[in-house]
């Protein structure tokens, strides 16, 4: 059986990567499958009770997401031998990140309060920051990527028609705006803009949260200031008191410390998983294998 091309999102909640994926798959005229929040380390198809073989699938193109875990356990080799099947066949791999400024991103999880990632070993922070590097080329854990700036991608058409040039699909703004209803629409106006929603202001959500704490002290590392600055253009996201306010809170211990917390939970992250599914000690997302037929 033949899934196409293949695609694996790799992103984080509240990214507006419902959003992104309605509206690419409206760029297909032939068949696809799209599996949302599949785990690493099981055959995404089969973890999600599809069985490509017996149903015969013949695809366009197969998408399925990995959202909220780190890059190092979806890149490394043992989750993509748990992919392979001797017989499904498909026209490469590839990976598309999808990436939205961090302070609206932030907001959005704020706002529903996704504190909690997959992996206890790393904040939700942490995770932007390593698809944030990805992204910006400063790592290179994905080989064949297709990088997806949420902001640009909402406010572009010119941006939109290139992403549909790298896919190459027919370009369509067909789905533009329908409101997604996985994960309950827009964290801060649900489903309220369905069909209008290029009209909700997702590039000022940030405002909500500037006298919490919490929020702003995410905004004590640096290294959010600066990729935000080279991926999207600070001044694009926030007005001139807030900079000032974000540039005289950094602190060169968070900014450390961050380092270290990531670098330590990159190390140990992929060795647990191997572990894990070696030994069948628990389980590591949807950690199955494909049930024999009879």
């Amino acid at each position: 059986m033949n899934l196409g091309k293949v695609y694996r999102i790799a992103s984080l909640k509240r990214m507006g990567n419902n959003a992104i994926m309605h509206w690419l798959l409206a760029q297909y005229e032939g068949n696809t499958v799209y599996l949302n929040e599949v785990a690493p380390f099981a055959q995404p198809f089969f973890a999600y009770g599809c069985n490509p073989i017996k149903e015969q699938w013949n695809l366009e193109a197969f998408f399925y997401r990995n959202e909220d875990w780190p890059l190092s356990a979806l890149t490394s080799s043992l989750n993509e031998k748990l992919f392979e099947h001797p017989d499904l066949h498909h026209d490469g791999k590839t990976d598309i990140l999808i990436l939205r400024d961090p302070f609206n991103h932030l907001a959005s999880r704020h706002k529903m309060g996704c504190f909690q990632t997959k992996s206890s070993l790393y904040s939700y922070a942490d995770l932007w920051i390593i698809l944030a590097r990805e992204f910006s080329g400063k790592t290179n854990l994905s080989h064949n990527k297709i990088c997806i700036n949420y902001n640009k991608w909402k406010d572009s058409i010119e941006y939109r028609k290139s992403i549909s040039e790298q896919f190459g699909t027919q370009f369509s703004d067909e789905k533009l705006n329908e409101v997604a209803q996985e994960g309950g629409g827009s964290s801060f106006d649900s489903m309220q803009f369905q069909g209008e929603a290029t009209r909700m202001d997702t590039t000022q959500r940030w405002k909500h949260f500037l006298s919490e704490p919490r929020y702003l002290d995410i905004f004590r590392n640096r290294e959010f200031y600066d990729l935000t600055d080279e991926i999207f253009g600070i001044d694009s996201i926030l007005d001139e008191p807030t900079i000032h306010m974000l540039q005289k809170n950094f602190s060169r211990v968070a900014q450390r410390m961050t380092n270290l917390h990531i670098a330590y939970a990159n190390f140990i992250f992929p060795l647990i998983c191997k572990l894990k599914y070696t030994f069948r000690i628990g389980t590591i997302g949807q950690l199955k294998r494909a049930k024999q037929d009879g």
